[in-house]
């Protein structure tokens, strides 16, 4: 008994005192300590908000910082309160010093500049602060981590690697990828264009050029891993955890940073022994760059500057992050300046014109572009990539009069000091790069410490010559080939992750300077110089220089729009020595002499160009001039033909854009139809992209109130001219009708009078000619035929090919537990997956091409959507969107066509029996009929595939979207649908037979489909004169009724029709809308309603019940309210929620 209770305290008393140990530890860490530290600052008279136990101030920061990004964010560059709101508030409160807490760890914040100076400039007593865990695994133990010795050591290294010389040497690097990129813009010439994207793509190919002597797609695995590291970063980045606690418990980012730690370093592993076995064959050459210069310390001879394996990779990781980071998001934010300032976007460009015209920017003159250092100074000064500087004290440290505690972290603020009025005027938050007109030392009255982009003292970044001379090279070229302005799809919300970037990117539109093409020809004349005749002739640009058409642009802008007097001058003398006599340029003005030779250096020859007193004018040579006749009898003629048919041309022209158009004006208004008046040719069409324009201008709150966005000009003018109106796409007439007594005539369409409308152009490739808009005997056959592919007995067998779908989408989230996730994109794949097996046997990979090819036609319908031509004009004269969406439609063609082979080969090598039961299998079977009268042409089987792959992923995919927007907004409905589904099937997978008596999930869809549906508006076509209630429509008149309208009218849904209420479905579609189908138009109504409603609800059904089997979620701070309208009605910037398993 005694032995076994000694064993026993034995044992015990070690573990008991052990505990004991680490809990006093853990509360002499997380209590003493910052009691300690708060005591001592009270005392020097720094105050600050109060410590809360182990969590200190991070919960009140998080917070802070949620409601400052959770409301929209006008174009303003005042960032403070939204990038460090906590920082903004406190400062007001606290003063310039004042102390906060990251946990337990005390933060003494700092914006006096002159201790700001103090501090920065001093080594001995503040070290580099220990990097967090995710960090640490981006920048290892490199030069932004280490200190002492060592940091002297690598610091020398890339000193040495970014010394001017070796900058002068980059330039043609910096050169060649810029032009990689610019290559690339060529496609999206006057289209918008993210350009974030492709800076990171351009810095990322420089630095990999530069400093590693390879390229981007070299590195591609490296940056990919760099930027998932960051991603997890930015995850935990407010994230409290208990000391130590990583060596017993770790979390999944944990785990996955180790993973891609490992990843990376193997990746520049292969990086460097690549280097070192060419070195071997080369003399131990192992190159002038970063990487070269590493190697050569880490093979030095006599040990002193000799660095390990390690020391090299944690350098090349740091440099692959911050020579990509730092560079595209200055490149990014000074792009942005200049588009909303075209003042200085034009002055800059003419400075770099100045300096280098056309040609290729060069090292030697990227000194002289004041202005420009002008523009990036103050870019920097508003968007610094890094937002502030921070270092950890050591005993005995000092700043000013203020005796500091070890281990404090003393935080600068740099936005804070880069918008404070006291140091740069009340008009600190405004961009004015001429506060820079005397330079840094000039805009700050001496005082650096006051601009902070790049650090200062010993530790600047090393990296700052170099990220500056690659964003004016780029800014260069940029403004030598584009002007750009904004795109009204820009969203402003920059955030904070490692640098300061756009959350949604930076979207313009480019132009490139076409400039004014000389067209002036057949202007004959004589000019007589020095007794010598010429024939002077102005000239097709073309003819006047032989050359590539860029050069053409050029030409006109530097030259010819400058000097009046260039004339061609044609020899014809009478000798038989100069019959085939050289063309000459003549310069008949002398005052353009100047203007040439400022210019010569862009692309002309002088030699081409002579003064007409010059020597080469062969004064001597007898010349004459042949006289020629103009016009013979039979030209005369012709010319009277075509004169004849120039004029129907325009007469027709005229009737349709002026007599048309007013004509039916004026009928219309005799019955109390009005309207915006009509314009000649364009129509309402500049109007609506104006009122579009203005409506997305504004970030939208979180409102379900969407008709003034997605359709301002429609409710606008509803507003204006009453529930029924005109209005003009071009010279075609839009009656727009949300009377629903007149809307449900229309779409029951009883005597054949309202059939679809006619598409053409672009649409038409989208569209083809399938069943939503096929007529007659055609549009019946394929109606069939669909009807028997979504029968009620063909959607049950389509049950578990939906489920397996959704299962594999799940297994996907299980990644994104406890995390954020865009849905959007989520849904959009599963709705193509689920169509590609259902209707095409298939699988969304196997179908890929086809809906990213959709996608891309479905995006150039949209943006030419406002842009009225002329009919027929494609067939002379094709824009870009013309010949890219032909591109597409070909391949989408080849797409489909490789299926059906596919299905077809199969039956014919006796591999299948019959071609299927899907829907691709009846359009082959009835394209195979041995009654020629049944058959459809392959031209049909195409249109229907394509239009059932656009329907069948489009509308699901927003239903989807929507619905899980509104469930995470509204936890009550969420969790009365969850309870719904487990009564229903427990932890099963939905069945059928369940999904007909899910009520409160059907009332969610509905409600879901009234507030978003996927189209916005019904089109119809007047066939011919026809009598519509009281009023009397002219033949070929579009009829639009705008569902969003209809689903938003207060006469029939109340006043409340704008917010989120299921419960008015609570019996059924007919009782909410009171009997009126008009009401309630989702999938449209009457013969034409779309065949897939069931298939779609039922899709969506079930992908709802496994969603809310699985998770709980919650709508993510992060998700900007923005519905738009490409094809179908879409969030634009996505639907991010955040997941949370509920066990079940």
């Amino acid at each position: 008994m005694f032995t076994t209770e000694i064993l026993r305290f034995l044992i015990f008393s070690p573990l008991v005192i052990y505990f004991l140990l680490v809990f006093i530890k853990f509360i002499h860490r997380v209590w003493w300590i910052p009691m300690q530290i708060r005591r001592a600052m009270v005392h020097q008279g720094i105050s600050g908000p109060a410590y809360k136990f182990i969590f200190g101030n991070t919960e009140e920061i998080s917070k802070k910082k949620e409601n400052s990004s959770r409301c929209a964010m006008d174009l303003s560059h005042n960032l403070l309160p939204r990038i460090m709101p906590h920082i903004y508030s406190w400062i007001n409160i606290y003063g310039k010093i004042f102390l906060f807490w990251n946990g337990c760890r005390a933060e003494l914040v700092v914006t006096e500049l002159k201790l700001v100076k103090e501090f920065l400039s001093s080594s001995q007593s503040y070290t580099r602060t220990d990097a967090d865990k995710y960090m640490k695994k981006i920048i290892g133990d490199g030069i932004a981590a280490c200190e002492g010795e060592k940091w002297v050591k690598l610091r020398k290294v890339a000193n040495q690697s970014f010394h001017a010389e070796n900058l002068k040497n980059m330039t043609p690097a910096m050169v060649e990828s810029v032009k990689m990129m610019l290559e690339r813009w060529r496609s999206y010439e006057e289209r918008e264009i993210d350009v974030c994207e492709d800076f990171r793509l351009l810095t990322a190919e420089v630095i990999s050029r530069t400093a590693f002597g390879s390229s981007y797609k070299d590195g591609e695995q490296i940056f990919q891993m760099l930027r998932k590291l960051v991603i997890i970063i930015n995850r935990n980045a407010d994230k409290i955890r208990l000391p130590s606690i990583s060596p017993i418990y770790k979390n999944g980012d944990e785990v996955e940073s180790e993973k891609i730690e490992k990843e990376i370093r193997e990746l520049v592993l292969v990086l460097i022994q690549k280097r070192e076995k060419a070195a071997l064959e080369e003399a131990q050459i192992f190159g002038s760059d970063l990487l070269g210069l590493l190697l050569k310390a880490r093979h030095d001879a006599t040990g002193k500057n000799k660095i390990s394996l390690d020391e090299i990779v944690d350098e090349c990781k740091t440099f692959y992050s911050a020579g990509q980071g730092t560079t595209h998001i200055l490149l990014s934010w000074t792009i942005l300046l200049l588009a909303i300032h075209p003042d200085w976007q034009e002055k800059t460009r003419v400075e770099v014109l100045k300096v280098f015209g056309q040609q290729n920017p060069t090292s030697d003159g990227l000194p002289r572009l004041r202005t420009m250092n002008m523009f990036i100074n103050e870019s920097l000064r508003l968007y610094p990539p890094i937002v502030f500087n921070e270092r950890k004290s050591k005993k005995g440290a000092r700043l000013g009069n203020l005796i500091i505690p070890a281990n404090v972290k003393v935080y600068v603020p740099i936005l804070a000091l880069h918008l404070d009025p006291t140091i740069w005027g009340e008009d600190a938050h405004l961009f004015k790069p001429e506060r820079f007109t005397k330079g840094v030392v000039g805009a700050t009255n001496n005082n650096l410490a006051a601009f902070l982009p790049f650090g200062m003292g010993p530790r600047t970044c090393v990296g700052m010559n170099f990220a500056i001379n690659e964003a004016k090279i780029a800014l260069s070229m940029i403004l030598q080939r584009y002007a750009f302005t904004l795109s009204p799809n820009y969203v402003h919300s920059p955030i904070q992750t490692t640098t300061l970037r756009p959350e949604h990117g930076i979207q313009f539109v480019v132009k490139e300077l076409y400039l004014k093409m000389l067209q002036r020809t057949h202007m004959a004349y004589v000019l007589q110089t020095n007794g010598s005749y010429r024939l002077g002739k102005w000239k097709d640009l073309h003819e006047l220089y032989n050359s590539s058409p860029l050069c053409e642009k050029w030409l006109a802008m530097n030259i010819l729009d400058t000097c009046d007097s260039i004339v061609e001058m044609v020899c014809i003398p009478k000798s038989s020595f100069f019959t085939n006599a050289n063309r000459k340029y003549f310069v008949t003005s002398e005052q353009d002499i100047e203007e040439l030779s400022i210019r010569k250096f862009i692309i002309i020859d002088m030699g081409l160009f002579h003064k007409k007193w010059d020597s080469c004018a062969t004064k001597d040579v007898e010349v004459y001039i042949n006289k020629v006749k103009i016009l013979s009898e039979a030209m005369s003629a012709l010319l009277a033909v075509f004169l004849c048919l120039i004029a129907l041309i325009f007469v027709r022209f005229l009737y349709k854009v002026v007599w048309i158009p007013f004509h039916v004006q004026n009928v219309m208004r005799s019955q109390g139809i009005k309207g915006p008046p009509y314009n000649f040719f364009h129509g309402n069409n500049k109007e609506i992209v104006s009122i579009k324009l203005q409506s997305m201008k504004y970030p939208m709150e979180l409102s379900h109130d969407i008709f003034p966005r997605v359709q301002p000009h429609f409710h606008q003018w509803m507003k204006s001219y009453g529930k029924n109106f005109l209005t003009w796409a071009g010279p075609q007439p839009h009656m727009v009708i949300t009377e629903p007594e007149l809307a449900k005539e229309i779409l029951n369409n009883k005597e054949g009078m309202y059939p679809k409308m006619k598409i053409r152009g672009i649409v038409k490739k989208f569209l083809g000619d399938g069943l939503v808009v096929a007529e007659g005997e055609k549009w019946f056959k394929v109606r069939k035929l669909a009807n028997h592919a979504f029968y009620a007995e063909n959607l049950k067998d389509m049950v578990p090919a939906i489920i397996a779908s959704v299962e594999t989408m799940l297994r996907k989230w299980r990644d994104y537990e406890g995390k954020e996730i865009d849905v959007c994109q989520e849904f959009v794949v599963l709705g193509s997956e689920v169509i590609s097996r259902t209707a095409f046997g298939s699988s969304y990979l196997e179908g890929k091409n086809i809906f990213e090819t959709l996608t891309r036609l479905g995006f150039i319908v949209a943006k030419s959507a406002e842009q009225f031509r002329i009919p027929g004009i494609e067939k002379i004269f094709k824009t870009e969107y013309d010949i890219e969406s032909d591109k597409l439609e070909r391949s989408l063609r080849d797409s489909i066509m490789s299926i059906i082979k596919k299905r077809e080969e199969k039956v014919l090598t006796g591999e299948a029996d019959n071609f299927g039961s899907d829907f691709l299998g009846a359009l082959l079977k009835v394209h195979h009929d041995s009654d020629k009268k049944n058959r459809i042409s392959v031209d049909d089987v195409i249109d229907e595939c394509k239009l059932f792959y656009i329907a069948g992923h489009e509308t699901t995919s927003s239903l989807l979207s929507w619905t899980s927007l509104l469930l995470a907004i509204h936890p009550d409905w969420q969790e009365k649908a969850r309870k719904e589904v487990l009564e229903l099937f427990g932890k099963e997978n939905p069945t059928s037979e369940g999904l007909a008596r899910m009520k409160t999930v059907t009332m969610i869809i509905n409600e879901a489909l009234r507030l978003y549906s996927p189209a916005a508006s019904l089109v119809r076509r007047v066939k011919r004169k026809v009598r519509l209630g009281k009023y009397e429509f002219p033949g070929n008149m579009e009829l639009h009724i705008p569902q969003l309208a209809l689903h938003r009218n207060t006469e029939m849904w109340g006043e409340d029709a704008h917010l989120f209420k299921p419960e008015r479905f609570a019996e059924g579609v007919a009782k909410a809308t009171k009997n009126n189908p008009m009401a309630f138009l989702p999938f449209g109504s009457g013969p034409r309603t779309c065949v897939g409603l069931n298939f779609a609800t039922n899709e969506a059904k079930i992908a709802l019940s496994m969603i809310l089997q699985r998770y709980k979620f919650t709508s993510s701070p992060n998700y900007v309210h923005s519905p738009l309208l490409i094809i179908t009605l879409r969030p634009q910037h996505g639907v991010q929620i955040k997941l949370e398993s509920v066990g079940v």
